[in-house]
């Protein structure tokens, strides 16, 4: 199965070697098993965490190797895309976020255990990491898959990059539905979409990375406190 992602990788400019391989054979063995105990992934089979889960994660690849800077994932969950781009980029810095303190207990393990020593893992929401100083500002990339509303992503995740920093998000096919509710977001938050690209993974329909780029100032009414993003969202 391993050597089918390899393979499959190949088809998004990304070239997996022994030792990522045996990453991503140790992971793929790890959150299957955890998955029969906590809700970390849906998804039951070998082949179905390694086409829509590892495979999807290794899309965003090429466009996160043209930034630079720290990483921080935000919603790490059972690790898409945090670990696998862990995997991908070993010895850069990257932060695994989770709000579930069981999920950042079985990132931890993984981390550790794949020796990604890189790989930060805080248990926090976003809405108070980018209020805190010390992460404010201070990312090159801030990514998220499955997470929220892009209109919401944007509130949380912008305040997280430096200026020109890159916001990366995986999106199924209601993704420029989502660029299109963003609007008022992207405008109040400082950003842009610079760009939108399409992929596929096998026998699945069009996703698409949506790339959102910082090109202003935040103003530090944002991020609104916890929950507020998704009660009362950013559309006028």
């Amino acid at each position: 199965m391993i050597a089918r992602l390899r393979s499959e990788a190949r088809e998004f400019g990304v070239a997996l070697d022994d030792e990522a391989c045996s990453r991503f054979g140790a992971y793929l063995e790890l959150l299957l098993e955890a998955s029969r105990h906590q809700n970390l992934t849906a998804l039951r089979t070998a082949e179905a965490v390694v086409d829509r889960l590892f495979l999807d994660a290794l899309a965003g690849v090429s466009l996160l190797g043209d930034e630079s800077g720290d990483v921080i994932d935000v919603g790490s969950g059972g690790g898409i895309p945090g670990l696998v781009l862990a995997i991908a980029f070993p010895h850069r810095r990257i932060v695994l976020l989770d709000a579930n303190q069981k999920k950042v207990t079985f990132l931890r393990e993984v981390a550790s255990k794949l020796a990604l020593d890189a790989v930060e893992v805080r248990n926090a929401r976003a809405e108070d990491v980018a209020r805190d100083p010390a992460a404010r500002e201070q990312f090159g990339v801030a990514t998220a898959k499955a997470v929220a509303h892009l209109r919401v992503l944007v509130e949380w995740l912008v305040p997280l990059v430096r200026s020109d920093g890159l916001v990366l998000c995986w999106k199924g096919p209601a993704a420029r539905t989502e660029i299109d509710e963003a609007t008022a977001a992207l405008a109040a938050l400082g950003a842009t979409v610079a760009r939108v690209v399409p992929y596929r993974l096998p026998d699945s329909e069009e996703r698409f990375l949506v790339c959102v780029r910082r090109v202003g100032d935040v103003d530090v009414r944002w991020p609104r406190r916890a929950g507020m993003a998704l009660k009362r969202p950013l559309i006028t």
